[in-house]
């Protein structure tokens, strides 16, 4: 077909409004061509433009997507910008934790080693395969055991390890163990954001020695203190084997000694020599430096011994002393029996100078020292008096340093806090209660089945 110029008609429309037939056209072939080349322009015309509509509506979401890439990018700069300042800033934090002179190491949630700084390798260099990275934590403390870098009066591995471990797991945790050595090492652990443990170990051992001289020195001030009651006590069986060898001699004289009299004050004598020889070498012992060995031994035990030191001078007091000793049960504790001792003396004491200075106008002073272990496998040991109590506000202070509630001259305030450090020292806890009529000081201690500490 030929087409010379524009068509006649753009819009099949036209052609009705002009009221046109196809029969006004040349031939009803051309008519056709030009209708179906009108439909095909305009199916051209209407995909032009759904394809320009697209395309703006793509160009609209290279847009977007570029703007978002930008801040994709801006964003992706700042995040590197800030890990590395985190690396370098981590970089340091690991640069004094290995500058620190504490031994410092890093368990992962499946309890292995990922982390440890120089001190803490240097603390175990002799068994230093066992603290690497991945290495488990149980792993390290049997090796540990094996060893023999640990002191403790457990004998067997897997009952110490099975301690060591309720310890690790019972976060956060503090308590104190001796190595190869004699070195005394304090032990902290925690709970991490991660599900991790962190350690923290300090060598304390000579604050240990400072700690033992104070000990020292408190109970030497006990005995000065206890002086007149001890010689008293000494008095007793002195006075009994001057009389025996009095007596002895005098029948002696008269020639009326016989063998049954011989044998009778003889023994007399040898008793009360035994008791002085006794009430002297508990003394000494008592005296001695504070470098004593944590050993297993009955709270009944220091109990007895501590009346035995002051028992006499509760008596010249006019102090009544009421003792309550279970007879029936037998547990021993595990520590210090000559220091748990002093604190013992060191809480009659007190309650003895309060019921002198506060001396009662109608019940008779009276101290009750009560022990009893409990079924959940403690002991508690309990000194109450029936004095005025310890004033509210002073209840907060009472176990610090050199805080003391006598009068100038009469206490140098370190009784309690000594007290406070040995009996914590031992795994327990020491509380004072006011009660309807006097002080309680109550101390708790785990037996020796019961407890968690290692050493």
């Amino acid at each position: 077909m030929l087409f010379l110029g524009s068509p006649w008609f753009i819009d099949a429309s036209e052609i009705a409004i002009h009221k046109l037939s196809f029969a006004d056209f040349a031939t009803h072939d051309v008519a056709v061509d030009m209708l179906q080349l009108f439909q095909v322009n305009k199916m051209a015309l209407e995909d032009a433009n759904k394809l320009s509509g697209k395309l703006t509506a793509q160009r609209g979401v290279l847009r977007l997507a570029n703007e978002n890439l930008k801040k994709q990018e801006a964003k992706t700069q700042q995040l590197t910008s800030e890990l590395l300042r985190s690396r370098d800033e981590m970089a340091e934090v690991v640069d004094t934790i290995n500058q620190l002179e504490l031994g410092i190491a890093f368990l992962d949630s499946d309890d292995r080693f990922v982390f440890t700084n120089p001190e803490y390798l240097h603390m175990h260099e002799k068994v230093i395969d066992s603290v690497q990275i991945g290495v488990l934590f149980e792993d390290h403390l049997r090796v540990l055991f094996d060893a023999g870098e640990i002191i403790t009066h457990i004998i067997d591995r897997e009952e110490w390890v099975a301690k060591r471990l309720i310890a690790h797991r019972s976060l956060p945790s503090e308590f104190e163990i001796v190595i190869a050595g004699g070195k005394t090492l304090n032990i902290r652990e925690q709970l991490t954001h991660s599900g991790g443990i962190a350690m923290v170990i300090r060598e304390i051992s000579e604050q240990k020695k400072l700690q033992a001289q104070l000990v020292h020195s408190s109970k030497l001030a006990s005995l000065g203190d206890m002086a007149t009651g001890v010689a008293h006590e000494l008095n007793q069986p002195l006075n009994i084997i001057s009389m025996a060898a009095g007596n002895v001699e005098r029948t002696l004289k008269r020639g009326e000694f016989g063998p049954e009299y011989q044998l009778e004050k003889m023994q007399r004598i040898k008793e009360n020599v035994v008791r002085a020889s006794k009430i002297i070498g508990h003394l000494r012992s008592f005296g001695r430096d504070a470098n004593e060995a944590a050993q297993p031994f009955d709270p009944r035990d220091a109990v007895r011994g501590a009346i035995g030191m002051i028992g006499e001078q509760l008596k010249l007091s006019s102090i009544e002393l009421v003792l309550a000793l279970p007879t029936e049960a037998d547990a021993q504790v595990f520590g210090y029996a000559l220091r748990f001792e002093q604190v013992l003396l060191s809480l009659i004491r007190n309650a003895r100078d309060e019921l002198i200075a506060h001396p009662s106008g109608v019940a008779p002073k009276r101290i009750q020292i009560i022990v009893v272990f409990e079924p959940q496998g403690q002991v508690s040991i309990s000194v109450e008096d029936n004095g005025p109590g310890v004033p509210v506000a002073l209840l907060e202070n009472i176990f610090e340093p050199f805080f003391t509630t006598k009068k100038v001259g009469k206490g140098t305030g370190l009784g309690l806090s000594v007290s406070y450090g040995i009996v914590n020292e031992m795994g327990g806890k020491i509380v004072v209660v006011n009660t309807s009529g006097g002080a309680r000081f109550e101390i708790t201690l785990p037996t020796i089945h019961h407890q968690s500490n290692p050493d």
